[in-house]
């Protein structure tokens, strides 16, 4: 059942991780919905907390730019979901945009991890991805803050910054990405850093073994 909610009584997706730009494809949704109204309706859970409220799971873009355009109602299909279904649906109508980024997936992934215990073998279940898929994903996240910033920027890409992971050291990872930003460096390159980098490690070690 569509229903017409006051926009003012959803309340926001405690679960999307993907970050809505004020930018002119949403200027031009905004439109859109100004001259035709919203075609697709979002979906809704009614809130745990408080009757008469509702929580985002679908239709975060479309929300937007509907209080852009100035609506106060907008079309919603409310349904009676659990939080972890909820959860579920927000990450998976997420993977299906091309512009979400290699962070924003990890996001969703340790969200699913955190706050319902689910494995990363039951993660790629739900989402549709393998488990190792999953595990390099969540990886990212322990990248040092620098080296997140410029992977969110673009400087650098996702096979990029999993090689560099390999490093370890959290000093080590933000000195090389700096490195191999600074001078262009592809992915073989940056594996070739890596590996000359491990090889130094492993010589100093046994130096200090003989020692």
């Amino acid at each position: 059942l569509v229903v017409n909610l006051a926009i003012a009584d959803i309340d926001k997706n405690p679960f999307q991780t993907r970050y809505v730009q004020d930018d002119d494809a949403l200027e031009e949704l905004a439109e859109s919905i100004k001259a035709n109204g919203v075609v697709q309706p979002i979906m809704v859970r009614p809130s745990e907390d408080e009757e008469g409220r509702y929580v985002l799971v679908l239709g975060e873009r479309r929300l937007h730019a509907s209080k852009k355009a100035g609506k106060t109602h907008i079309p919603a299909l409310v349904r009676r979901v659990s939080r972890q279904q909820a959860a579920e649906m927000t990450i998976i109508e997420n993977l299906q945009r091309e512009d979400l980024s290699p962070l924003e997936q990890a996001e969703s992934f340790r969200v699913l991890s955190n706050e319902f215990s689910l494995t990363q073998q039951e993660i790629g279940e739900r989402v549709g991805l393998s488990r190792e898929s999953v595990a390099n994903y969540m990886r990212l996240l322990k990248l040092p803050r620098e080296v997140m910033e410029m992977l969110a920027e673009k400087r650098i890409t996702f096979a990029k910054a999993k090689e560099l992971l390999k490093l370890g050291d959290n000093d080590r990872i933000a000195q090389a990405a700096l490195y191999a930003v600074q001078k262009g460096m592809n992915l073989e390159q940056i594996e070739m850093l890596v590996l000359q980098s491990v090889l130094q490690l492993v010589r100093q070690h046994r130096l200090l073994l003989v020692h």
